[in-house]
């Protein structure tokens, strides 16, 4: 897992992924590259990557905004019983309030019921970009069920559980790598 600090907004995930198609393969950014053939040995035609923001995922435009002491988005993933997944990351923009404390605040990835990464939120670096492997033994045919979990804190005393000061934003792009054909992949895609 990486993490790489921003000090500024990055382009959103549906900005990175119009340029992504628009200038094809060869311009995918090296946290999303399309893995040597060495290391992924594919015996089905399709080898790329398939990129999905946010949007494709929930009607809400823009980041998640998780609010509150105890936040939670869900997300439903579907993935084609046809599509042989060998690899899958999540790439998260994360954006969050400064008022925060940073030992008692996180943001939690949970795939299926089962807690992936548990990233910490820090006042001194309010935004973050972050690459989380999905295990693919987690992934199922049919939908999958994403949930970002958010627990936010400004004080360690007694504090308003709506309080302004506790949000955080979420960005996303789903990469997936497998093999399978293109029809497999047309409703992915749509």
């Amino acid at each position: 897992m990486t993490i790489t600090s921003t000090l500024q907004r990055a382009p959103s995930p549906a900005v990175l992924l119009a340029a992504l198609l628009l200038a094809g393969p060869t311009a995918l950014p090296a946290e999303v590259a399309p893995a040597p053939a060495d290391e992924v040995a594919l015996d089905t035609p399709l080898l790329q990557p398939i990129l999905q923001p946010l949007a494709r995922f929930t009607s809400v435009p823009g980041p998640l905004r998780l609010v509150g002491v105890d936040a939670e988005q869900r997300l439903t993933l579907p993935l084609s019983p046809r599509l042989d997944v060998r690899a899958a990351t999540l790439h998260l923009e994360v954006t969050s309030s400064t008022a925060m404390l940073e030992k008692v605040s996180s943001l939690t990835v949970v795939l299926n019921g089962r807690s992936i990464a548990q990233l910490p939120y820090s006042p001194a670096q309010p935004s973050f970009s972050v690459d989380v492997p999905l295990p693919t033994n987690l992934l199922k045919a049919g939908y999958n069920d994403l949930r970002l979990r958010a627990v936010q804190h400004y004080t360690d005393r007694c504090e308003r559980p709506q309080s302004p000061e506790l949000w955080s934003e979420v960005d996303l792009l789903l990469l997936v790598r497998g093999g399978g054909s293109l029809e497999d992949l047309w409703a992915f895609n749509d």
